[in-house]
């Protein structure tokens, strides 16, 4: 009814006769039919939110709320005069609300889940005796250990009372929490889906048999699934009677007739075995990525060289080496952990959801006792000083044992993701923009470490100074692009005309298309402006079959193993055409994190675009580099310009 019926909240007579006559029929059909519960998606987002569809000119927000509540207890009435104890589950309840808004509960009104916990206050309000409502967890479907899954019911419980106006006792009688799994997390990103190798999968059989394990011992009553390319079952069953009975899986799937529709996978009988295995009783403290690996030598760490390398031009203000918490993420990839309850939002709940234990950052984690092979989330809040208020803010990190991730929260904005970085070099990341200056800010940063030691055993400083850290390439050249050629300087990682460096490829940028869309020409044209010598032109159009996106030559897997004698990468490019164009480079690594710079060049006008080692090192992680993409902005529109090599340019 809400995704056929366009119902104004407002409209009594529309509400009455459609919605709630459809809800009065379902009731009873599950009555008749022997069923207990109705599962209902309310991700159909601008449904539930206020600001930005017009709402706030009908009624003040809680006038719209209140509104929503009425509706909402009348729509549950119906749905219990056919059925008085019938279970309502939600897709999403309160804590998805409250994780929307970062746990600031100012920000409800412009929220695209704003009107949802009124509209769930009205559904607990029209349960009667005997119905409940319940949330059925959604964002728990990348999670595996019970630490995590008591997170989100600590989460919802917080969220709940935060946010719902319905009297504690009354939502503890007639609320509850299911959770939910995805037994093919991932399976329809990069990451794909193994069916040789079971362990590459988000959740193998063993870590899906302690996942179902842990779920239900954090629920409720239920526990449910979702699936995209992998089924427990086949979509498609043979047209034939008398398959033979106890089938596996494996002998089912070659009696199963195929059709063109028929393209998702089946779990194998591993993973039937597993689920099966589910109710035996299991250490509720496992881990995914729990280890006994002894201690590791702690590394040596020269705090004074590090800081020496900073420069003149700023000064310490914060000492970050203490007072940091910590917490053993329950997934072993960051797009699980970007699920559910965020680990980098702002505000102290999270830090009683998640149970965060103290650490230090001046030794690996394993040496804390912390056997951990997976991510570790290192979390502390920090004020700007008074005296720096007005200076740009600096974060300097060196002393990395994995991969990091830095976030910075606020009260009242989602958490911004200032950069990453990895290894023992010193990167400074500028916090200017992000930070509240005022008030407490919460610094987030996540490790990645698969194998071996982990964690942050160097230094945190917060810096203070009146210009941003060098980024700009422009300190290789003159304002012309001239290069200062000394020789040695540059070493090319790719030459457009020999094709030697890596694997070329067109792309229409964000998203890559089919080649026949990008339209690419590379001409041996000796130029020379102003004394610089380009060897070759580049012209990149969409074809008429391109939808969007910018066109793009894509240069994959320039892997530079040693970065350490390198200050920085740049392409020297030419606009040949009379008319003004806009010409980007833009450098991604594996994770697919982004660095671009992206400038207008004049008719006849040359540029140096690139970027410093340290601007690269907080954006993308230099050590293993994935792409580097030139690309010209106007879809459909030629684009022609000489370019250089890609260079990488030695000392500084």
């Amino acid at each position: 009814g809400f995704r056929s019926f366009a119902v104004d909240w407002f409209d009594d007579e529309r509400w009455e006769s459609v919605i709630c006559n459809d809800a009065r029929v379902m009731g009873e059909v599950v009555q008749r039919g022997g069923f207990e519960a109705v599962w209902f998606d309310v991700e159909y987002f601008n449904k539930v939110q206020w600001k930005g569809t017009g709402r706030e000119q009908k009624a003040p927000f809680e006038q719209y709320a209140a509104k929503v509540r009425q509706c909402a207890r009348k729509w549950m009435e119906a749905f219990v005069a056919g059925k008085p104890d019938i279970k309502l589950l939600l897709s999403h309840g309160y804590g998805s609300a409250m994780i929307n808004i970062g746990s600031d509960v100012d920000r409800l009104p412009e929220s695209i889940m704003g009107l949802l916990p009124a509209f769930i206050d009205g559904l607990i309000e029209g349960c009667g005796d005997q119905a409940k409502v319940i949330n059925s967890g959604e964002r728990t479907y990348g999670y595996m250990t019970y630490p995590g899954f008591r997170a989100m019911r600590r989460w919802e419980e917080i969220s709940a009372d935060a946010l719902s106006q319905v009297p504690s006792a009354q939502r503890k009688k007639s609320y509850g929490l299911a959770t939910a799994l995805w037994p093919d997390f991932e399976a329809r990103s990069s990451l794909g889906w193994h069916e040789d190798d079971l362990e590459k999968n988000h959740l193998s059989p063993e870590r899906l048999k302690h996942a179902f394990h842990n779920a239900m011992a954090a629920s409720d009553e239920y526990v449910w699934t979702y699936c995209f390319n992998v089924h427990f079952w086949p979509s498609q069953f043979p047209a034939i009677w008398g398959v033979p009975p106890n089938q596996s899986i494996q002998e089912l799937r070659k009696i199963i007739l195929p059709t063109p529709h028929d393209t998702k996978g089946v779990f194998n009988d591993q993973y039937i075995a597993a689920l099966a295995a589910a109710r035996e009783t299991m250490d509720l403290d496992w881990h995914p990525g729990q280890t006994s690996e002894p201690a590791y030598e702690t590394p040596v760490f020269d705090t004074a060289q590090v800081c020496s390398q900073i420069g003149e031009g700023y000064r310490e203000i914060l000492n970050l080496s203490d007072n940091w918490l910590f917490h053993p993420a329950d997934s072993s990839t960051t797009f699980a952990l970007d699920w559910g309850v965020s680990l980098y939002i702002y505000g102290h709940d999270l830090e009683q959801v998640y149970d965060f234990r103290p650490v230090r950052i001046d030794d690996y984690w394993e040496n804390q006792g912390i056997g951990l092979d997976g991510i570790g989330v290192y979390r502390r809040r920090f004020c700007v000083p008074e005296t720096a208020r007005d200076d740009r803010l600096i974060l300097a990190l060196a002393g990395v044992a994995g991969r990091a991730t830095l976030y910075v929260a606020r009260k009242g904005q989602e958490a911004q993701r200032v950069g990453r970085t990895e290894g023992p070099t010193l990167t400074l990341f500028d916090l200017s923009e992000v930070v509240d200056r005022q008030g407490y800010n919460y610094l987030t940063i996540v490790v990645q470490s698969p194998e071996g030691p982990g964690g942050i055993y160097g230094m945190v400083r917060l810096l203070a100074g009146t210009e941003s850290p060098p980024t700009a390439i422009e300190i290789y050249g003159d304002q012309t692009g001239a290069w200062r050629n000394n020789a040695g300087d540059l070493v090319p990682i790719y030459d457009w005309q020999t094709g030697k460096g890596g694997e070329m490829i067109p792309r229409d940028v964000p998203r890559l298309n089919a080649k026949k869309e990008i339209q690419s020409r590379f001409t041996s044209k000796l130029t020379h402006v102003k004394g610089e010598r380009f060897q070759t032109e580049l012209m990149l159009s969409s074809s008429d079959e391109a939808r969007w996106g910018w066109p793009a030559v894509t240069i994959k897997d320039p892997v530079i193993k040693d970065w350490s004698e390198y200050a920085g990468l740049a392409i020297k490019l030419h606009n040949p055409t009379d008319r003004t164009q806009r010409i980007g480079i833009s450098v991604r690594d594996s994770d697919h994190n982004i660095w671009l710079r992206i400038e207008d060049f004049a008719p006849g006008e040359t540029k140096t675009l690139g970027a410093t080692l340290n601007q690269l090192r907080a954006k993308v992680l230099v050590s293993d580099i994935w792409t580097v993409t030139v690309y010209g902005e106007g879809p459909k529109e030629s684009q022609i310009f000489c370019v250089s090599p890609i260079f990488l340019i030695k000392g500084y």
